[in-house]
C-alpha cells in the first residue's frame, strides 16, 4: 500500500473499532485485519496514527483512539457513493489531504503492538471456539 492508502486503512479501522467507545490497539489491529486481511506493522501504526492525529481526524484518549467530528465528516463524505468497504478505502485514499512534511509518529513500541496483536488473537480464538461449539 502507498502511504495514504495505508493511512486510509488505519483510519477506517479506528473508525469502525471506536463506534461505541474509544478503541484500544487490539481492536484497531483486529479491525484492520478484518478490512484488509493483514496485520498492520508497528511502523504503519506509528506513522498513520501520528498523521491522523496531527490532521485532526483521530484523537488519542489514554491508550485508546477515536475518530473526531472532522474524521466522522470525512468518513461520511467518502462513504456517500460507496457500496463496499474497498470503495470507501479508495475514496478515503483520494480524499485524505497531503499535508507536506509528516508530523511526529505516534509513540507505539513494538512490544505494545505485539501485546495488542496477542490480545486480538486470544479474542479471535475464543470466538472461533464458540462458533465451532455452536455448529457442533
Amino acid at each position: 500500500m502507498n502511504r495514504w492508502s495505508t493511512t486510509a486503512w488505519i483510519f477506517l479501522a479506528v473508525e469502525y473499532a471506536s463506534q461505541k467507545e474509544p478503541a484500544k490497539l487490539d481492536a484497531i489491529i483486529g479491525t484492520a485485519d478484518g478490512i484488509n486481511h493483514a496485520i498492520p506493522t508497528q511502523k504503519e501504526l506509528r506513522r498513520c496514527l501520528g498523521r491522523l492525529q496531527a490532521r485532526g481526524f483521530v484523537l488519542k484518549e489514554g491508550k485508546s483512539y477515536s475518530v473526531t467530528d472532522a474524521g466522522r465528516e470525512l468518513a461520511e463524505r467518502c462513504r456517500a457513493n460507496c457500496k463496499t468497504v474497498f470503495d470507501v478505502l479508495a475514496a478515503l485514499t483520494f480524499d485524505l489531504p497531503d499535508g507536506g512534511q509528516d508530523p511526529k509518529d505516534e509513540d507505539i513500541t513494538e512490544q505494545v503492538v505485539r501485546d495488542g496483536y496477542e490480545s486480538y488473537q486470544k479474542t479471535f480464538n475464543k470466538l472461533l471456539v464458540k462458533l465451532e461449539n455452536e455448529e457442533g
